[in-house]
Parts: structure tokens; sequence; C-alpha cells
């Protein structure tokens, strides 16, 4: 059933999917808190001040943290940690500098390391440096131990995706001291220890552009100098802190000068890439698909906090009302108000058909002092941590029971999240069928596929802790990594299953506000090409294990139309005979249950079997796409 292609293709969806350790790291630091606001930081650098409105439509949603329990100086010390932290980040070939500029762990490689890796070398740093310490376990050294975590967290990260903007703030100030020096105005320091001349290319960061060009005669050198390396680290960790310090002033010496050096070329494309830190292809993919202002919404988005967003199981948990109550009585934990969650397209949004809830975060719990993995509740299995647009697409599935059971398949399970949320799903049907006497009896088989066995580990170690395990469960969950042998071993015929979900593995263009290093990976010939047809082939295979009468649902975290509306497109249309009149899918538009036929399906014109959720609000979902088919010969 899986072709050997296929099995290779797959593999490559661990190359966009951040490892799990890093998203429960990047969950710790505080659900995306990019930014922090230092306690007095010193101002070692002069940058001059052009008297400028800030932006209108930029972002301000960066957190603004004090750190009292950490002292100036230890602030500078910190701050240096950093700035040799992001070396291999910022330049390619693995490249360390301790604390004497020594050039450490040089790598041949060709490729520059993430921020999330580079942050748990620098927090490995700093454990070692607590561990040979004496410091005592008083509350004071704890909470400068956690305060200290939480600087180099915030600082390290929130640099590093806003790289794109404060590189070209950097070229604008190193800009504006020549054209002083040209002028013979009064003379002004080195600014930042560099010049013009000094700046060579850094990973993520397109120089090619002509505002940054127009700068300087000649190529940009190749900054291999290790010295040099590190002073445009320090530059761009100290830019972001000026960043941090002036938000909120009107007008902004940082906004100031940005806005003054990026009107030298009047191009609302590079306008909207430099000040949301994304790259040039994208940003103009994005206006081509979606148009400006819709753009400028999303780039906005990507660079603001996200709405943490749990889902309820319930076979552990009754209703919302109870795992609130728990949540609160338990750990201090309070909910934003329930309200139905929207979906978005080009004109206009509607209501999704079932509430989501978020955690607040506030002074008696946030992530960054309590993981909240480490919670009894969710220890207990009364949660888990989903997105709203991820569990839309379980959501999209409804069970039919045919002679007392129901067979799903996750065809690319991954860590196991959707197979969970079936799972969760399908008991709430079982338990509203039963409410309305209708018991449906029976019993339903989730089958958790993917060719890596390392991804399904995490899924089959929750099964007990989720209530899956257990002998009276009308639910069950299996795991394979070879789909034919398992469906031969249990007797299926080849088209088998009543529900296949195809997560396919894609560019996670919607989820960039929670991977902060993806940004900087995305490629254009995989978005517009290799991705596409990875996700076309994975989507043909799929679909032949559904039975007639069954359900194929596609989805990925893309807003891409490439991965999503040209996909669904190219595989109706391979699905089709040569005529195009003997179709094997019937669309399953949303609003419509299974089952009905096609013309009793819902008429208005903007109902599709697929839908697009977009991030245009901070507290909205991210980007997800989701697709629908019935099976009908």
């Amino acid at each position: 059933m899986l072709s050997k292609a296929s099995k290779i293709a797959l593999q490559s969806k661990e190359c966009i999917r951040i490892k799990m350790v890093a998203y429960l790291l990047f969950l710790w630091i505080g659900t995306m808190t990019l930014a922090f606001q230092p306690t007095r930081m010193r101002r070692h650098y002069h940058v001059p001040m052009i008297p400028r409105k800030a932006h209108k439509t930029e972002q301000k949603a960066f957190s603004t943290l004090n750190f009292p329990a950490l002292s100036e100086e230890r602030q500078q010390e910190l701050t240096e940690m950093v700035a040799r932290g992001l070396v291999p980040v910022f330049f390619r070939g693995d490249s360390m500098i301790d604390a004497n500029n020594n050039l450490l762990n040089t790598s041949p490689s060709n490729t520059a390391i993430t921020a999330e890796k580079a942050l748990k070398r620098v927090l490995r740093e700093y454990q070692k440096e607590v561990t040979e310490s004496k410091n005592s376990n008083s509350p004071d050294a704890a909470e400068e131990r956690f305060q200290t975590r939480k600087f180099l967290s915030d600082l390290l990260l929130g640099t590093s995706i806003m790289r794109i903007r404060h590189y070209h703030t950097l070229v604008a100030a190193l800009n504006e001291q020549e054209n002083l020096r040209q002028d013979g105005a009064d003379s002004i320091s080195p600014t930042y220890g560099l010049s013009l001349q000094d700046l060579g290319p850094i990973n993520g960061v397109d120089i090619s552009t002509s505002v940054i060009r127009s700068t300087k005669t000649g190529p940009f050198l190749m900054v291999d100098d290790n010295a040099k390396r590190l002073e445009l680290s320090r530059a761009m960790v100290h830019i972001h802190l000026r960043y941090l310090q002036e938000q909120g002033q009107d007008p902004s010496t940082m906004e100031s000068l940005l806005s003054d050096f990026l009107s030298l070329l009047k191009d609302p494309v590079l306008e909207i890439s430099v000040r949301s830190s994304l790259p040039l292809f994208f940003v103009q993919l994005l206006i081509d698909q979606y148009g400006l202002d819709l753009t400028e919404q999303m780039a906005n988005t990507f660079n603001a906090p996200g709405p943490i967003t749990i889902r309820r199981n319930v076979i552990r948990c009754r209703s919302d009302a109870e795992l609130q109550s728990i949540l609160l009585s338990n750990h201090g934990i309070r909910f934003a108000p329930i309200v139905p969650a929207k979906w978005n397209h080009r004109n206009g949004t509607d209501a999704l058909n079932t509430a989501y809830l978020q955690l607040v975060p506030d002074e008696s719990w946030s992530p960054s002092k309590s993981s909240i993995w480490s919670l009894s509740s969710w220890k207990e299995g009364y949660f888990e941590v989903q997105d709203a647009g991820s569990q839309f697409i379980v959501q999209s599935i409804e069970p039919t029971f045919d002679n007392g059971k129901f067979v799903a398949v996750d065809y690319c399970a991954g860590n196991g999240g959707k197979s969970l949320a079936l799972a969760s799903h399908i008991k709430q049907h079982q338990k509203v069928k039963n409410d309305e006497n209708c018991g449906i009896g029976g019993s339903a088989t989730i089958i958790a596929h993917d060719i890596v066995s390392d991804r399904l580990k995490q899924l089959e170690g929750s099964l007990s802790r989720t209530g899956l395990q257990e002998a009276d469960s009308a639910v069950q969950i299996l795991t394979t990594t070879n789909l034919t042998d398992f469906a031969n071993g249990q007797g299926y015929p080849e088209s088998f299953a009543d529900v296949v979900l195809v997560d396919a593995p894609c560019s996670s263009t919607g989820v960039l506000r929670r991977r902060p290093s993806q940004r900087f990976q995305l490629n254009e010939d995989e978005i517009r090409n290799r991705f596409p047809e990875l996700q076309l082939s994975i989507l043909q295979e799929a679909s032949k294990l559904v039975k007639v009468g069954g359900t194929l649902v596609y989805a990925t975290c893309s807003i891409c139309t490439s991965e999503n509306e040209q996909v669904v497109a190219s595989f109706e249309e391979s699905s089709s005979s040569n005529n195009g009149d003997d179709k094997l899918w019937r669309p399953l538009r949303f609003g419509t249950k299974q089952g009905q036929e096609e013309h009793e399906q819902p008429s208005v014109k903007d109902i599709r079997h697929y839908c697009n959720l977009l991030p245009i609000r901070t507290d909205s979902s991210d980007g997800f796409f989701v697709a629908r088919w019935t099976r009908i010969e």
C-alpha cells in the first residue's frame, strides 16, 4: 500500500516538524514570548535619531518584562552570553565562540544551527555555571535562576526571530553614520564597532535587496573573522534591546531610523518583510494569494504570542465546566471566555461549530513558571494542549458505525496528537447518541500510522494516561509503521477504513509563531513544487484505504495555495476517468453530514468542501487547511 518512494518522501516530515523537546522548551519559556524589557539596560552604542511617526500597522505584541533579581552588571554578562550563542545561528558552519573570543567546535557544514539548538547550548553553559557555584537554595536564589533562564531565552529567541528587521536597522545606522561623516558633522563613535565595509551576509537575511545594496559599492564582505562575527552578533542583540526599550515611545528612535531607511525604496513587499522579519519571497507569495491587507495582518500575528488552547479529554473528564473547575482549584489556571472560533476565507469569516478553551496566563500561573505538562491534571489525562485549528480538523470527521464497528486511519500520525483527539471525539459522539437514546453500541479502532517508529513512541506512552488502554474502553488506538502488513494481519480488505485522515507533511507556514526558526528554513521551491508533489502522492496512496461510503480528509498546517487548493484540484482531476464523468469521490461540504446526497447538501455558494483557517488575529487559531470527500464507488 505504501510505495518505497512515498516512504522515503514521508521522512521529510521530520525535517519540517520541530522535535517535541524543542516544542516543550518553546512553550516553557512562555508560549512564544519573544521579547522582554530589561531593567535600566545600559546603552553603550549610539543610534542617530530621525523623528518620524511609528508605522501604524505594526504589531507591538512583544511582552515587556522586568528582571529585578538580576543586577545591571549581571544582565550585561548574560547579554554577552547570548551574543556568543547566536554566532552559529547567524553564520554558516557550526562555530561557537567562547568568552575569550576563541572559535570552538568548527564544522565544515554549510548550514547554520537553529535558535532552539543555540538556546539549549546557552542554557547548558549557564547550568554548568550554577553547578560550579555555591549559590544557596534560598527563594531569592531560586528566583534569580528562574529570571536568568527567562532572560536568556527571551533575548536569544527574540533577537533570532527579528534578525531581518534588526540587520536592516544596523545597515541604516551605519549608513547614517557614513553620511554624517561625509557631511563633516560632529564625529560619532563607531556604531557597534562596525562600519558598512565590515558587514557580511548572515543566515536568513537576503542582502540582495536594492535598499541594502544602495548603501555601498561592491559586494558585501564575507564575515569570516571571529571578532567581526561576534561584533555583528553583539550589534544584533543590542539593537533588539533598543527595539524593546523604545516600544511605546512616540516617536521611537529605532522606528524612525528604520522608516527613514525604508523610504529610500517605496516597496510594500520589502517593508512588510523587514518590519515583520519574514523572507521576502514568502511575503510576495502571501500578497499574491491574499492581498496586502490580509498579508499585513498575518505578518503581525506571526510575531505575537499565540493563545494557549487545550482540548478536554472526554474519556477522562465529563464537561468543559468540570475541567475549568479542576484547573482553577488545583493550579490557579483561569480561562478566557468560551466563544466559538472562526474560520477565515476571502469573503469573510464563519463560526466553527465548536468553542475552544484558552488559558489565560497571569500571576497565579504561566507556562514560563510551570510547564503545562508538569500539571497533575495533564498527567491524569484530563486534557491535551492543541490549537483550535488542529482540533477543528478532527471535528470535521463524523464517526459512522457500520455493523457496530468504526475504523479510522491517521495516515501521517507523527506524535499522535490527532489520533488522541479523534479518540476523544468518537467518545463524545457516542455519548451524545446515547443521551439521545440512539445507542450506537459497537467499538472504534484508530490505526495510527507513521513510517518512523520513534514518532509513534510518544503516542504509545500516552495511551494509559488518556484512558485508552482500559479494558472497558470502546475506543482503541493501534500503531503501525507498515499498513500493508497490519491490514493483512487484521484480515482487512484493500479498502477497509471508514475514515482516512491525511495530515500531510508541509511547509508549516501556518504555525510560524509557534516555531522560532521555521521562517528561516522556508524554501520557495519546496512550497511551490516539492511539497505539493509529495502531498499529492501521499493523498493518492492513502485514498485507496477508504471504503465505499467512507470519508477522506486532507489537512496541512500551511497557508500556501500550492499545498492546499492546488493539491485538492490535482487529486480530484487524477481521481476521475478520462472524460471526467465517472468520479470516485464526491466533495463533502462543510455543514453537510456524512451520508447526505449531493442534492441535500447546502447550496450556499461560498460553502465548499475545503476551508482555510488563517492566522489573522492574535487570539485566533494558527493557520490550517482541511478538505473532505466521500468515496462513492
